[in-house]
């Protein structure tokens, strides 16, 4: 039956909505659930997890899709874990928290630098210990909250300062304590829900939108499939994919949607497998990754898979106006040239891997942001510097 199932997923594409699934080369270690992933420069990087004796959990792998190959990287120096979180600010990758293989919460916070390959351990995260939390990143901060803690779950949310490496309360999550709820980025735009509460075990199907520059929630519409958790999230522009999971009566699920920045829901192209949950996320310009996670069938996988989609994108300018400097996000690589207001050009340039661009010291006064496109009427913002 494995050998046949095997079979099945190595030859499988499906195509739904405009959108496609693809396996690509699975990742050369054992199966592992409720790791954690990320990506930086074009790379994708995946660590921890349970591996059922968490024998290489602490290995880091590093992912190319130009060559769909993997790479060993530098042993993450940690104890080893599952449950644990990660987000990504200025190319640095962080990783915090989680249960550890000797079944303890855990505080730590450590970076990752893919340009030296090397592991710093920084301050302890300022909440409590915990494992399966939701984290998200906007305007340079990064920012996780609820989770479990033992014997309970937590509803506080913090903000991560890269700067002075130093935590800040937030406002709480506004579902209340709740732990498995899954977070996302899109852009500058922040959204957070779903998962699952214990004694008495009950599912969430819950989402809001964060608005970082009041510290407020929103409520939006709820998943279209009702009460889940561990679902798999990934951010890819100004739109997030999010599917499988594991919901009430013990069922793995295999669909997925697409959340736009508006707060609506549209069904995806559903998983190659039936059932899947505890994967882990990275993405590239159009292009998501799904990796490891556990199967209806309780295996452990180290399988790959992509999913192509259309994610949306317009430009967005913050702060706007600026008394420092500002940042864009808009389409990975994009030409952006900037003009004063003579119509003379200040700066041209592209955006990164992740589609952001931090803006030059210049002096006060109007500019005009431009992102010229072949073919394309070509799209403007205007940047008020004080």
């Amino acid at each position: 039956m494995r050998t046949c199932l095997l079979f099945f997923l190595l030859f499988i594409t499906h195509f739904g909505n405009g959108q496609s699934w693809e396996q690509r080369a699975d990742v050369p270690s054992l199966g592992r659930d409720d790791g954690v992933a990320f990506s930086i420069c074009g790379k994708g990087y995946v660590v921890t997890g349970n591996q059922d004796v968490f024998a290489e959990s602490n290995r880091l792998w590093c992912y190319d899709p130009q060559s769909n190959s993997w790479t060993e990287k530098a042993l993450f120096p940690g104890q080893a874990r599952q449950y644990a979180g990660s987000f990504v600010l200025d190319n640095l990758g962080y990783l915090m928290c989680g249960y550890s293989s000797t079944s303890q919460a855990l505080k730590d916070v450590w970076q990752y630098n893919p340009t030296t390959d090397s592991w710093l351990q920084l301050n302890d995260f300022e909440g409590a210990a915990r494992w399966t939390f939701f984290q998200f990143t906007a305007n340079g901060f990064g920012y996780v909250g609820a989770g479990a803690v033992p014997d309970s779950s937590v509803a506080d949310c913090w903000k991560y300062d890269p700067n002075e490496d130093d935590w800040a309360r937030m406002s709480d999550y506004p579902a209340g304590r709740m732990r498995e709820v899954v977070g996302v980025s899109m852009g500058n735009h922040c959204f957070a829900g779903s998962g699952l509460n214990v004694n008495p075990l009950t599912f969430s199907k819950a989402f809001y939108e964060y608005h970082w520059e009041t510290d407020t929630w929103t409520q939006i519409a709820d998943y279209p499939t009702g009460e889940i958790s561990y679902l798999g999230a990934q951010g890819v522009g100004l739109s997030a994919v999010m599917g499988g999971g594991w919901g009430e009566g013990n069922t793995f699920r295999t669909s997925f949607f697409k959340l736009s920045l508006e707060g609506n829901w549209t069904e995806a192209a559903s998983a190659p497998i039936q059932g899947w949950r505890g994967m882990s996320t990275f993405s590239f310009d159009k292009t998501i990754y799904f990796v490891n996670g556990l199967y209806a069938d309780l295996t452990r996988t180290s399988n790959l898979f992509s999913l192509e989609v259309e994610p949306d994108f317009y430009p967005i300018l913050f702060p706007n106006p600026s008394d420092e400097k500002g940042k864009v996000y808009y389409k990975p690589n994009s030409e952006i040239v900037i003009y004063n207001h003579t119509g003379d050009e200040v700066l041209r340039d592209k955006t990164d891997f992740d589609g952001y661009f931090v803006l030059p010291e210049v002096n006060s006064g109007p500019y005009f942001i431009r992102f010229p496109e072949e073919g394309k009427r070509i799209k403007e913002l205007r940047w008020l510097v004080r």
